[in-house]
């Protein structure tokens, strides 16, 4: 097959690629994709399906191929692969689920190299039938397997035909200035962004806003996302008279506008990859008070411990990090951390450069 005369030529797919943004994972997608294309020597592309609001950005410096769900959309989305194998020369992908593997098989047959990313804790090879399937594909099709947290890095690392496949690398954020800080010993602004399901840990930030409440704090907690358990938590609300100390905002295009006029960011997440949203607050230099899971210790850096909690009583140990956190030097201080700290680590730019370096490997 005819390559693209450019050294470097990435095609992305995510099955929900944006816009709209939807999540962290298509977020991630699309900021490496358009971070990727303003370098004029990488041709890139996204594959995707057409889901409710999506659309074209007409300001985005590549092309999105998207397929209609139909009753032969397997098929389809199989020519559509073989076609624009006379274009791209790598498939990046970055749904990890049976659309994700299957799309990994194909682009192996039709002689691309694979690179395939686990953006989050969920995906195991052990000895259960799950988890030797997974061994078995991860062996056999990807060229790169991309991890962004320890853990998994670890247990894959410990397989031989493994651990040279591993391209081990953070997420990106765009760069942003710093927010303003202000003095909340008496009064403060709690945010939470993401989806609203049980392993964001929902449930334990409105179990804070409780013992908030029943110590006489002044606060207020903005909820940004929709989800299943989005009634679940309106009603709680409304059995436990927070309806005037929280907010649920459903989704937000644009959560960063909100995040500037917050204090704290909570992420009380059970599992997690490298979170987006923890990212988006360190870009603007925002606190942030999380549980300890995925690369939140990559992220927070020296402050890992400070602010930090285990998983059990977690709402106990937010409040406690709360009350450590409450003189406005110390406020201050992290944030100010967290914005240097992403600025260094973590801006999409630098990020797009080490991708660009191990695609060069594979063109």
């Amino acid at each position: 097959m005819k390559k693209n005369n450019r050294k470097i030529s990435v095609i992305n797919f995510d099955a929900a690629f944006p816009p709209p943004i939807i999540g962290g994972k298509e977020k991630q997608a699309y900021i490496l994709a358009q971070a990727l294309s303003t370098d004029n020597s990488i041709n890139v592309g996204a594959l995707s399906f057409d889901f409710d609001n999506s659309y074209i950005n007409p300001a985005q410096n590549f092309d999105t191929y998207r397929i209609r769900k139909s009753k032969f959309y397997l098929l389809t989305l199989i020519k559509e692969i073989f076609l624009k194998r006379y274009r791209f020369s790598i498939m990046h992908i970055h749904t990890p689920s049976k659309i994700g593997v299957f799309v990994g098989l194909i682009s192996r047959i039709f002689l691309y190299k694979v690179f395939f990313k686990i953006p989050n804790q969920g995906i195991k090879v052990d000895i259960s039938s799950t988890g030797i399937l997974n061994y078995l594909f991860f062996t056999v099709v990807p060229n790169k397997i991309i991890i962004l947290e320890k853990e998994t890095l670890e247990k894959y690392s410990a397989f031989k035909l493994l651990r040279n496949k591993i391209f081990f690398v953070p997420n990106g954020v765009k760069k942003r200035k710093i927010k303003q800080y202000r003095d909340i010993s008496n009064y403060v602004r709690f945010i939470f962004v993401g989806r609203l399901v049980p392993q964001k840990g929902c449930q334990n930030i409105l179990k804070l806003c409780l013992k908030l409440k029943s110590n006489n704090h002044k606060f207020h907690l903005d909820i940004l996302g929709r989800g299943p358990e989005y009634k679940n938590i309106k009603i709680f609300i409304d059995e436990n008279g927070l309806s005037d100390n929280v907010t649920l905002h459903g989704n937000v295009n644009d959560p960063i506008k909100l995040m500037y006029e917050s204090d704290i960011l909570i992420s009380p997440s059970y599992k997690e990859g490298m979170s987006n949203v923890v990212l988006e607050a360190m870009s603007i230099g925002l606190p942030v008070l999380a549980s300890k899971v995925g690369s939140i210790d990559i992220q927070l850096g020296k402050f890992y411990e400070s602010y930090t909690c285990e998983i059990d009583d977690i709402h106990e140990s937010l409040f406690l990090k709360y009350l450590s956190l409450r003189s406005n030097k110390k406020l201050e201080e992290y944030g100010e951390y967290l914005h240097s700290r992403c600025s260094r680590h973590f801006n999409i730019e630098h990020i797009a450069d080490l991708y660009k370096r191990e695609y060069s490997k594979h063109a």
